[in-house]
């Protein structure tokens, strides 16, 4: 069994521990890493896929008043910190994407590249940093970064270590 760490800077996950085998077995690596990179998307998208919610305020059942609190209802499921994270124009989720091992790929005014032996994956909304980070308009309902979310939904470093010793398998039973 392969030993990983992870870490997430900005937009790219990086896997530590795979120094020898991306030199002996490159194809292995990239295979696993196109199997890694979808799983991971799957899970980040599905966190950025919750119910929509109204584009005017709500109103407070008990004094009918306008209240401040959009998006947080019972009908919604909406608190602070929760997820899946309300689809209003659906832009996380469009923006949302991945690059295997040597690929580009644009998105927005955003240009995304991958080394040889990496993997990225990115949200180039405008306003995704704010809401993964908690800041700005999103303070109130606190850091809900779906990428490394999605990451230890899909089964963190655990599952990537068991999918690269998969695709290491194969090679060596060519």
């Amino acid at each position: 069994m392969l030993t990983l760490n992870a870490t997430i800077e900005n937009d790219k996950i990086i896997l530590n521990g795979l120094q020898n085998i991306s030199h002996e077995m490159p194809s292995a690596v990239r295979a696993g890493f196109n199997r890694i990179g979808p799983g991971i998307f799957n899970e980040a998208y599905q966190l950025l896929s919750g119910p929509g919610r109204p584009q005017v305020k709500l109103r407070d059942t008990k004094t009918q008043k306008k209240t401040r609190l959009r998006g947080q209802s019972a009908m919604l499921g909406g608190r602070p910190g929760s997820y899946p994270v309300p689809v209003v124009m659906g832009n996380l989720r469009r923006l949302l994407g991945w690059v295997g091992p040597g690929e580009s790929k644009s998105s927005g005014d955003l240009n995304f590249t991958a080394g040889d032996m990496e993997l990225v994956l990115f949200d180039s909304a405008a306003y995704a940093t704010s809401i993964f980070q908690g800041k700005d308009s999103s303070q109130a309902y606190g850091e809900r970064d779906a990428i490394g979310d999605g990451m230890e939904n899909y089964g963190g470093v655990d599952k990537m270590a068991k999918v690269l010793d998969e695709e290491i398998q194969k090679e060596i039973d060519k």
